[in-house]
């Protein structure tokens, strides 16, 4: 599947959406596989990287209180999939 295609055996939520700069990406897989979670700003600047390896399911945590309020792109990257979601960070 491309970006912004989900497979339906995968879930990927991020939370609470709009947030104060605490952020839970949330991941369920449909098997054990490494992965990547990275956060953008709105002028596709990557900021954070995060990488697990074989992972399965499980809620990862970001701390963004040091950016600006603004838009963010948080985006999960598979074996064989790349999904992108919105946020927006408030303060």
């Amino acid at each position: 599947t491309g970006v912004g295609e989900i497979n339906t055996d995968m879930r990927f939520d991020v939370y609470p959406n709009p947030n104060n700069g605490n952020l839970n990406v949330d991941v369920a897989l449909p098997g054990i596989q490494d992965i990547a979670i990275e956060i953008y700003n709105e002028l596709g600047q990557r900021l954070l990287t995060k990488s697990e390896s074989r992972f399965y399911s499980g809620t990862l945590q970001f701390n963004l209180s040091t950016y600006a309020p603004g838009l963010y792109f948080v985006k999960l990257t598979g074996k064989d999939h790349s999904v992108a979601r919105k946020i927006i960070l408030q303060k």
